[in-house]
């Protein structure tokens, strides 16, 4: 999910009235892990990271400085858009893929 700076001002939101969404997703049984990226300044989004069981969201954080817990963790990403969103996907997707018993491959999608 994200929430750009330009769709923030438009609907007059303060920075905190976004912090319940990224909960939402995991009502449904199927979602394992969600991220919100919440843009801060052009190129730069607080990101909040959920997930239900064994999936370890606080190590994706971790690899960018950020932490929590295995359920609920944050970081700080830079880059674009697309670039940052793709990364955070395929972080997450390993660790759910990690949950359920695959091998770790969080180092691969750094290179």
């Amino acid at each position: 999910m994200r929430q750009s700076l330009e769709n923030a001002q438009r609907a007059a939101a303060a920075d905190e009235d976004a912090d319940g969404f990224v909960n939402y997703p995991l009502t449904v049984a199927e979602v394992e892990a969600v991220a919100l990226l919440k843009e801060c300044s052009p190129g730069m989004y607080r990101t909040s990271l959920r997930s239900k069981g064994e999936v370890n969201v606080a190590r994706v954080a971790e690899i960018f400085g950020g932490g929590g817990h295995r359920n609920a963790a944050g970081c700080t990403l830079t880059g674009p858009w697309d670039e940052t969103e793709k990364k955070i996907i395929q972080l997450l997707s390993d660790a759910v893929e990690r949950a359920n018993g695959a091998k770790d491959i969080t180092e691969d999608v750094l290179r």
